[in-house]
């Protein structure tokens, strides 16, 4: 098992760092056995099986046999810097990173500014790459996103002179994913006073589930206010963006960049 999850972390390795759950679906194409000596272990797409992962993926890193920036955790607390011991540190710290971060805006002669908003801070691999390729501001939102993102988001689309705000929404599709791109245009528009804003849900979408044959996490939550009429129209299955492997999303999040660009 831990041989099957070390060859999935490192034919993925342009987009580490990896969420545990990006690497339990890929799993699912190859299942091992969760124990080598009881033929029935047969990875799944369960609750016991993901749990087993983690704890394996977490003793490899002790032991040393996985990169500990071949994962990421999208619960990690941030933490602050100790500070420094005296100026002369501080100025050899500055030094050293002198006009460092300098980047090319590619998309100034542009009509339109675009902003990628995802759900999930374990794309941020992915985003990264694409980011590095158009030079699109991403946001990741967890969820609808709170409200000062949405502010900074809104000066900054301002202060670019743009005659129309894009959003390239990522989210899981269930109740409350299939409404985040209209549910955070509504906001630019209601709350802030932007009238040109286009949502336009990128992924996951019900075509793509169905196209890439991706397995479900669970069924849908009966608290969402948006439970009834999910169900109704696509039924109870509900899937994460981590089913799609990072270089399919990729290339889906580039051909929607493509479509908007002038």
């Amino acid at each position: 098992m831990l041989e099957t999850a070390l060859t999935v972390i490192d034919a993925n390795r342009i987009y580490w760092p990896l969420s545990v759950r990006q690497i339990h679906y890929r799993l699912l194409n190859n299942p091992p056995l969760r124990h080598s000596s009881k033929p029935e272990s047969v990875y799944r797409n369960d609750r016991k099986s993901y749990g087993d992962l983690c704890d394996l993926l977490a003793r490899a890193r002790l032991q040393d046999r996985l990169d500990w920036d071949a994962i990421t955790d999208e619960t990690r607390p941030a933490q602050a810097e100790r500070g420094f011991r005296n100026p002369q540190e501080f100025i050899k710290s500055e030094v050293e990173n002198f006009l460092r971060g300098y980047g090319r805006n590619y998309l100034q002669s542009q009509a339109h500014y675009i902003q990628i908003v995802a759900e999930k801070t374990t794309l941020s691999g992915v985003l990264e790459r694409v980011w590095q390729r158009y030079g699109v501001p991403y946001l990741i939102g967890r969820g609808y996103c709170s409200l000062q993102p949405r502010r900074q988001l809104v000066e900054d689309f301002l202060d670019s002179g743009k005659e129309e705000l894009i959003i390239l929404a990522l989210s899981d599709y269930d109740p409350d994913g299939e409404e985040i791109a209209h549910s955070f245009g509504r906001s630019l528009r209601d709350d802030f006073g932007i009238e040109k804003v286009r949502p336009i849900q990128v992924a996951l979408t019900e075509s793509q589930v169905r196209h890439f044959n991706l397995p479900p996490i669970m069924t849908a939550k009966q608290g969402s206010a948006h439970y009834e009429r999910f169900v109704e129209a696509h039924g109870e299955n509900v899937f994460e963006l981590e089913a799609l492997q990072p270089a399919h999303l990729e290339r889906i999040l580039c051909d929607a960049i493509d479509n908007v660009l002038e």
